[in-house]
C-alpha cells in the first residue's frame, strides 16, 4: 500500500530526519561544517529522486543510510588536509554523516572555492568512507548552474567483473558530468558504468526476476540471468568496463587509505572546471551548439534533469513512510544551529 505525500510535506519530513542524525554523529557534523544549506540541498535531492521516479535513490536509500550510521562506531575526524572553504582541495570523511549530506557539503565547498579563489581554474573535493550518495546528476547540475563544468564520480564496492572476466573487480561506479548551456538548463550526463545498479539488482532479486543480457555470474563464475544467483554483475561492453576502471583510478587518487577488496564503503570525487579561467567565456554557447549538432545527427540528448521534477506529490510505500516519520520525530527538536 502506498501513501501520497505532497512535495513540501515530504521535504519537511526528510529535513527533520537528516537533522536527527546530527545528535547521533557527535562532533562529526561540526568538524565537517555541515550547514542548514547542506541539509536543505540534500533533502531536495532525495525528494527529487522520488519525483523523478527513482525511488531507489530517495526515501528507501535514506533509511538504509540511517541504518548504516547506526551500526558505525563514532568517528573523530570529518575533514582532513585543508578544511578551509578557500582551499582548492579538501577531503570529507563521511563515516558518520549521511551520504547525501556529505555530497551537499562537498558541493558547497566546491562552489565556495570557486568564489574565494578566483585564480583556481580547477577545484576538487573528495569524500571517503561514505555510504549511499544518491543521484550524482542532481549534484552535478547544481554545480553547472553556477557556470562551471562539473565531473562527479563514485567508487562503489566491488561487484562488477572486468570485460572478459567473471569475478568482481570494481564497483558499479557511477559517473556524472554537467555543463552550463545557453538558454537552457545544464546538459547533464549521469550513468552507471555497469549495465545495472546495485539497487536495481536487489529489487530484481527480491522479486525473483530474470536480468536482461549480459546478466551476471554466480559465485563460482558461471553465467546466469537469475537475479537471486548473481554474485557478480557482467559488464555490457569493453568501453563501459574501461570507464568503470577510470572511475576507480580517479577516486583512488584522493583516498588516503588503500581500499580493501571486501570493503563496503564508497568514495567520491568532485571536480569543477571554470571555463572563464581558460578564456572560454563562450562555453555555454559551445555546449548548446554541441548538443544541437549531436541531436541533428540522430544522437540522444539526456533531458531527465532539464526542468527538474515537475510533480508536486509522490507515492511512497506506507511502511517506508511510517519508518521515515519515526526518524523524523527524533529530529523534531534537534538543534539546527550551525557551529
Amino acid at each position: 500500500m502506498s501513501v501520497r505525500m505532497e512535495q513540501a510535506e515530504l521535504l519537511a519530513v526528510v529535513e527533520r530526519v537528516l537533522w536527527a542524525q546530527r545528535d547521533r554523529a557527535g562532533v562529526a557534523w561540526d568538524i565537517a561544517d555541515v550547514t542548514a544549506e547542506d541539509v536543505t540541498r540534500a533533502s531536495r535531492w532525495l525528494v527529487s529522486a522520488e519525483q523523478l521516479g527513482l525511488g531507489a535513490f530517495g526515501v528507501s536509500m535514506l533509511i538504509r543510510e540511517i541504518d548504516r550510521l547506526g551500526a558505525c562506531p563514532a568517528g573523530e575526524q570529518a575533514v582532513r588536509d585543508g578544511g578551509s572553504t578557500a582551499d582548492a582541495t579538501v577531503t570529507i570523511d563521511a563515516a558518520r554523516i549521511p551520504g547525501p549530506v556529505a555530497l551537499a557539503v562537498a558541493v558547497r565547498r566546491l562552489l565556495a572555492a570557486s568564489v574565494d579563489t578566483a585564480s583556481r581554474a580547477i577545484r576538487a573535493v573528495s569524500i571517503e568512507n561514505v555510504g549511499a550518495l544518491g543521484i550524482l546528476g542532481l549534484a552535478a547540475r547544481d554545480v553547472a548552474e553556477q557556470g562551471l563544468l562539473a565531473l562527479l564520480c563514485a567508487r562503489a564496492p566491488a561487484m562488477v567483473a572486468p570485460w572478459g572476466g567473471n569475478h568482481a573487480a570494481i564497483g558499479t561506479n557511477p559517473l556524472a558530468l554537467a555543463a552550463p548551456r545557453r538558454d537552457r538548463a545544464p546538459l547533464v550526463l549521469d550513468y552507471a558504468t555497469s549495465p545495472i545498479s546495485m539497487a536495481a539488482l536487489k529489487a530484481a532479486a527480491s522479486a525473483g526476476e530474470q536480468l536482461d543480457a549480459p546478466g551476471g555470474f554466480t559465485a563460482e563464475g558461471a553465467r546466469t540471468t537469475d537475479a537471486t544467483e548473481v554474485a557478480t554483475i557482467a559488464p555490457d561492453s569493453r568501453i563501459a568496463s574501461l570507464t568503470g576502471l577510470a572511475v576507480e583510478l580517479l577516486t583512488r587518487s584522493t583516498t588516503a587509505q588503500r581500499p580493501e577488496p571486501t570493503s563496503s564503503t564508497r568514495s567520491a570525487l568532485l571536480i569543477a572546471i571554470d571555463p572563464h579561467s581558460f578564456g572560454a567565456a563562450s562555453f555555454p554557447d559551445s555546449v548548446a551548439d554541441l548538443a544541437a549538432g549531436w541531436a541533428a545527427a540522430g544522437g540522444h540528448i539526456p533531458r531527465r534533469f532539464d526542468e527538474g521534477a515537475t510533480t508536486t506529490a509522490v507515492e511512497i510505500g506506507e511502511t517506508l513512510v511510517q519508518t521515515l516519520r519515526g526518524y523524523a520525530d527524533e529530529g523534531a527538536t534537534a538543534d539546527r544551529s550551525e557551529p
